[in-house]
């Protein structure tokens, strides 16, 4: 379980700092699963509006790079056990 944690604090930093090929849309979806502990969380969690996004829907900020490196910076967070 640690193992797997470590394994996915290194990818969010990772698509946090590069936004490497595999921060897509689909793949941020995936990550929020694993951060939030099921998919139907991370769903739910994407297409809702978020207060750390000024009400946004991180869905709708996957659109653009920038959206998605803000995704990404709140999930590291959420990981690391605060929320922005």
């Amino acid at each position: 379980m640690k193992r797997k944690r470590r394994e996915l604090r290194m990818l969010i930093k990772l698509a946090r700092d590069n936004l490497s090929s595999e921060c897509t849309p689909q793949r941020i979806v995936e990550m929020t699963g694993e951060v939030l502990g099921s998919q139907r969380s991370a769903m739910l969690w994407m297409q809702m509006p978020q207060v750390a996004f000024g009400e946004t829907i991180p869905l709708e900020l996957c659109r653009t790079a920038a959206g998605r490196r803000k995704v990404m910076n709140v999930l590291g967070a959420i990981e690391d056990g605060g929320y922005l």
